[in-house]
């Protein structure tokens, strides 16, 4: 609804009630200004929080030092979020989640991986593509099995149908990659020169 309309709109609904359209026109300025000021409010939070994101964090001189600290840190910080993000899709948006459990969350990323390549992968090459015992990374797909995150079809497995069509999170998961590559990209293109 533009502001026009949105505007006549409120004039219709306050004339029947006895509001002369010199009142509907002060009620309208009133919202304007309100609407005004609210954005501003909104704009300067806005800034200003893009402003501490942005800002360098005093660090101290640390005993070691750290090559490419910032473009590590960004890297490491995505790590954990995603881990983090991925640890919250396994379980229905609606409930409770347990406490995150990276081991789990990465054969859930696996087996996301054959199943987006083309390739769902059974128990044998979910265990050595993350480098695990066979019988460990069977547990860990019974798991995500028994919390319906994944579908074992003929010995492969998939996610299941609606997380298969549906990305829970994609928000988080879009917030994580673009905060991150904003300190990356501009390494990684450096580094491909």
């Amino acid at each position: 609804m533009t502001s026009m309309e949105c505007d006549l709109t409120i004039m219709r609904a306050m004339t029947p009630w006895g509001f002369g359209m010199s009142d509907c026109m002060a009620c309208l300025h009133t919202n304007t200004a309100l609407l005004m000021a609210a954005r501003a409010v909104s704009n300067n939070l806005l800034r200003s929080l893009t402003c501490l994101r942005d800002r360098p964090v005093p660090r101290k001189t640390l005993p070691i030092p750290l090559a490419i600290p910032e473009e590590r840190r960004a890297l490491a910080r995505m790590f954990i979020e995603l881990t983090l993000a991925f640890n919250a899709t396994m379980f229905p948006l609606d409930a409770a989640q347990s406490e995150p459990d990276a081991n789990l969350a990465l054969v859930a990323v696996v087996v996301m991986l054959g199943h987006a390549e083309g390739h769902p992968m059974n128990t044998r090459e979910v265990a050595a593509k993350i480098n695990v015992a066979r019988e460990t990374a069977r547990d860990r797909l019974k798991v995500l099995e028994k919390l319906g995150l994944i579908q074992r079809i003929d010995g492969r497995y998939y996610l299941e149908p609606i997380r298969a069509q549906t990305v829970p999170h994609l928000d988080r998961f879009a917030l994580i990659l673009s905060q991150a590559f904003a300190v990356l990209g501009p390494f990684l293109a450096k580094s491909a020169t």
